[in-house]
């Protein structure tokens, strides 16, 4: 009678609070022969846990990079405490194999896609809760699957195959245990597995030789009557086996506790998706985020040592991006019946590569362009863009700039001698009425000086969209400034096609709006339309293209090649350390290489939301100090043909940075 009361306040005061209850429970984990020879020492460390998350609500501080957080214990410690036993035991499921699922019960899901019934989770656990009230721990999946025949009129022998089916399919090797078992160290010890489950032995065994692990003996609950949650499995165990033993497992009070208890050793290996729990709270549960969740969880932490922090970021929060993004252009373009997909160069290239390789049912062209070449497409329909870009903007910034140079940076040198001071007058708000006139009144100069481009232009794009008339044009975002260039350039030259715009995320800006509104535009994540709790600001923009960033120098215009084609002028390179984007464009490759191999295995095609795609990457742009550390050392160009500065200066500039403890 205490026990039970005290096992409900346990579970009111400390499950109540995840943050309590994850620390806690991964410190059970991590130091057993401490908990268990020193109660009041836990108990201390819980009271302080509860102090510090529970009364005063402090905000659990996680560690970056992410890979740097030790999950498992220490290969080489682990490895000199087996060295005295005889044998190595091993639970199955979370242990030795992993779930390509965060939570594992979403198998039934996909089971229950199969047998046509969208409840089929609720009915699968309450058959398998009322089978063990009638066989106890005896109750196996042929019990289970006969109790939805009787009670829900589901194929048994149909129902029982394609959840073992399942299983086979989304449950794969530890590579943890697959490297730990391959030491030469381990040699001759005997392997089996002791585990809590409805299916037989012979299928574990089975499965696991599927998987590559070599398991001479599996004890399974079902078969011997007796668990290792009660207790009694752990008798069986140790009645053929004796004291030379050692268990690993991911569950506390069955692997570690009752195993000790029982005079065996023990050590707890944490549950991979409950250590990794914290990371990976975006307030939403589907099939799409769950298979996310357990991808990353594997990559970052059962395959062992240090991600490039670079690496790690394209992999955790561009990839899901990118692929998600790619799926809904297949539907978009499904939908509006799409000829061709042009990508804008550079923020597309990681988009672009994974739908040629993944998805290309619609074919697909990377067109190397920027704001500042599609401007000079576009003279003097889209002036006031060009003028606020070249000029405005630049006045209002905090590093300033003379007149004559922003001359410079717009290729217009040859007007700085007509203004006053050669153009050595400082660019500020005061002078740019008095800058835009000058402009506008030098319209037909300034078109002249971009007609070689707009004539190299039509050569470069002519013959990537011969004999198309859907096109789609593909950017990051935010406003659809260079798709309204392009189409005043297809308006003028290429009147009959038709183009549209899908954005990866719009702001809430006139023109965007605009566009959205009128059926031009569409986008993936967010809009004034959906999702608008996710809508980017000013201070978040720079840290998003970053992300999508690459190496190469932008595009600043077009000109005619020797052999009559039209081809991209580049600028000059923005950052020599490369290597950066480059991790972070193979973090998202890797990412999407893998999710596509496990999202082909379910039966039907997995949808992916823009609030699924977003979720991880939000939470990572509100956590200033990571950003920082990772790219304030950065130097980028602001604008074109202009002297890179630090990320850290811009974000500075623009507010991100504005709370000082940050620094």
């Amino acid at each position: 009678m205490v026990k039970k009361f005290l096992v409900r306040m346990y579970d009111k005061i400390v499950g109540s609070n995840a943050v309590v209850w994850h620390f806690y429970t991964m410190y059970k984990m991590r130091h057993t022969k401490l908990h268990r020879y020193c109660r009041p020492l836990s108990w201390a460390y819980l009271c302080g846990l509860l102090l510090k998350y529970a009364v005063f609500g402090v905000e659990a501080k996680l560690k970056y990079p992410e890979s740097s957080v030790q999950v498992y214990p220490d290969r080489e410690k682990l490895i000199g405490s087996l060295a005295g036993a005889e044998v190595l035991s091993f639970d199955v499921f979370g242990t030795l194999l992993l779930c390509r699922f965060e939570h594992p019960e979403d198998l039934y899901d996909i089971v229950g896609y199969e047998l046509g019934l969208s409840d089929y989770r609720e009915m699968r656990i309450g058959a398998e809760r009322a089978a063990r009230r009638r066989k106890g721990e005896r109750a196996d999946l042929r019990e289970i699957c006969a109790l939805l025949e009787e009670r829900h009129a589901v194929d048994a022998d149909r129902a029982y195959a394609l959840e073992t089916d399942a299983v086979r399919k989304f449950y794969c090797a530890n590579p943890y245990f697959t490297a730990l078992l391959r030491d030469e160290r381990l040699e001759g010890k005997k392997t089996i597995a002791v585990c809590d489950a409805c299916f037989s032995a012979d299928f574990l065994k089975s499965l696991l030789g599927e998987k590559g692990f070599s398991i001479e003996e599996i004890f399974v609950s079902n078969e011997y009557g007796r668990s290792k949650t009660e207790g009694g499995l752990w008798d069986a165990v140790r009645e053929k086996y004796g004291r030379g033993l050692f268990h690993m497992g991911s569950i506390y009070a069955a692997d570690v506790k009752n195993c000790c208890r029982h005079g065996l050793r023990a050590c707890g290996i944490p549950d991979l998706n409950l250590a990794c729990s914290l990371y990976r709270e975006h307030g939403v549960h589907s099939l799409a985020q769950s298979l996310y969740s357990a991808l990353v969880n594997g990559r970052l932490h059962a395959e062992g040592g240090l991600r490039d922090p670079y690496y790690e970021h394209g992999y955790v929060y561009g990839g899901i991006m990118v692929f998600g993004f790619c799926t809904w252009l297949e539907r978009l373009a499904r939908h509006e019946k799409y000829d061709c997909f042009l990508f804008l160069a550079r923020d597309m290239e990681p988009v672009y590569n994974a739908y040629s390789k993944y998805f290309g049912k619609v074919p697909s062209v990377y067109l190397k362009i920027s704001r500042f070449a599609a401007m000079k497409l576009a003279l003097p329909e889209y002036f006031e863009i060009f003028f606020n870009t070249m000029f405005a903007e630049k006045a209002r910034k905090r590093h300033k700039i003379s007149a004559g140079k922003a001359l410079e940076q717009a290729e217009l040198s040859f007007l700085a001698a007509k203004l006053p001071q050669g153009g050595a007058e400082e660019l500020n708000e005061s002078l740019l009425p008095s800058l835009r006139r000058f402009l506008f009144a030098h319209m037909k100069e300034i078109t002249q000086r971009y007609a070689a481009d707009a004539e190299a232009f039509e050569r470069y794009i002519s013959p990537l969209t011969e004999g198309k008339k859907r096109i789609c044009v593909v950017d990051l975002g935010w406003r659809g400034t260079i798709f309204s260039m392009l189409e005043a350039w297809f308006r003028e030259r290429r009147p009959e096609v038709t183009l549209r715009s899908a954005m990866l995320g719009v702001r809430d800006h006139f023109m965007a709006n605009h566009l959205t509104d009128c059926g031009k535009m569409d986008s993936y994540l967010f809009s004034h339309t959906k999702n608008t709790n996710y809508m980017i600001d000013e201070t978040q923009i720079m840290l998003f293209e970053t992300m999508f960033s690459s190496e190469a120098p932008t595009t600043v215009g077009y000109a005619v090649a020797e052999d009559g084609s039209g081809q991209p002028v580049a600028g000059q390179t923005e950052e020599r350390r490369g290597v950066i984007f480059r991790q972070i464009r193979r973090g998202m490759a890797d990412f999407c290489g893998e999710f596509k191999q496990a999202a082909d295995l379910l039966p039907f095609r997995l949808r992916i939301s823009g609030t699924e795609a977003y979720a991880p990457f939000a939470d990572a742009l509100a956590d200033v100090r990571y950003n920082l550390s990772l790219f304030g050392k950065l130097k980028t160009s602001a604008d074109p043909n202009s002297v890179p500065v630090s990320m850290r200066d811009l974000l500075e500039e623009i507010g991100y940075t504005s709370d000082k403890k940050f620094y």
